[in-house]
């Protein structure tokens, strides 16, 4: 029997109804849809969480919190949401989710069919699951990861290339400031084994274990590029010099996960973010 636990600070996307904005300790409500069913994915973002349940013939997705921009695509003119519902214009579709990712304001799902949706920030009818179409079926088919960051996305291939879509404002996608409204195959010239996105920055490993960053590196030295110069924002920049398996990003601070095991780490530590 499956039984869903939350805690923290809430503004909806704990799902408690709106009765409680904070749980220091782990808290399930008696009453909670998701209570007893079967979990296949959860995922959060910024203020807003997305739960699929696995049915016998399709799958049911639930959400909760903020849609200011559509996010959870409840169709619901962009208020709050303080207790898990379900995204009928999902269900309606009758599909199986292979990958679904959450960004600060958006959300994106491959289904099982080979169709990707996008709600939120930079998708356009959001709130309807538009299909996007600007994607050749031969991309979709490899998509390996998806990865979304305050509101930029990228698809990971089987092969390690990546497109990316979105906020380019601080170069974390690409070397002009201008944002990219359709997916584009990044011009990074690596393959990659690994990649993350902070609010604005990103990380990436490429299959030589070089690790690479771009985006925002101010105030809180995010990318750990300890310039002292007005730089704020760097693209496809070499920062770390051992060999790195995989890569973490929170909101101004990341993580390193080196081929030896050890973990370095850089950015905002305001809260013990470094243990």
């Amino acid at each position: 029997m499956q039984l869903l636990y939350v805690f923290g600070q809430s503004n909806g996307d704990l799902g408690l109804d709106g009765n409680i904005i904070e749980s220091t300790i782990p808290t399930t409500g008696e009453s909670c849809v998701l209570n007893k069913k079967n979990i296949k994915f959860i995922v959060k973002g910024g203020y807003h969480t997305l739960i699929v349940l696995e049915e016998e013939n399709y799958d049911v997705l639930y959400g909760t919190g903020v849609n200011d921009h559509g996010q959870l695509g409840l169709n619901n003119d962009g208020s709050h949401v303080y207790k898990f519902t379900e995204i009928e214009l999902f269900t309606n579709l009758k599909k199986r989710i292979k990958i679904i990712a959450c960004g600060f304001s958006h959300t994106f799902i491959v289904t099982e069919d080979f169709k990707c949706y996008g709600l939120g920030y930079f998708f356009e009818d959001y709130n309807n699951f538009k299909e996007i179409d600007s994607l050749d079926i031969k991309i979709i088919k490899n998509i390996k990861q998806v990865i979304c960051g305050g509101n930029h996305t990228a698809l990971i291939l089987q092969n390690g290339d990546f497109y990316v879509l979105g906020d380019n404002s601080c170069l974390q996608l690409d070397d002009s400031t201008d944002n990219l409204t359709k997916f584009m195959k990044s011009k990074f010239s690596q393959p990659i084994i690994d990649i993350a996105f902070g609010y604005q920055h990103c990380l990436m490993v490429t299959k030589f274990g070089e690790v690479y960053g771009s985006g925002n590196n101010a105030p809180y030295h995010q990318l750990g590029i300890d310039n002292n110069s007005s730089e704020q924002n760097f693209t496809f920049e070499k920062i770390f010099p051992l060999k790195a398996q995989r890569v973490y990003c929170g909101y101004l601070h990341s993580f390193i996960l080196t081929n030896d095991f050890d973990i370095y780490s850089c950015g905002w530590n305001v809260s013990g973010n470094y243990f």
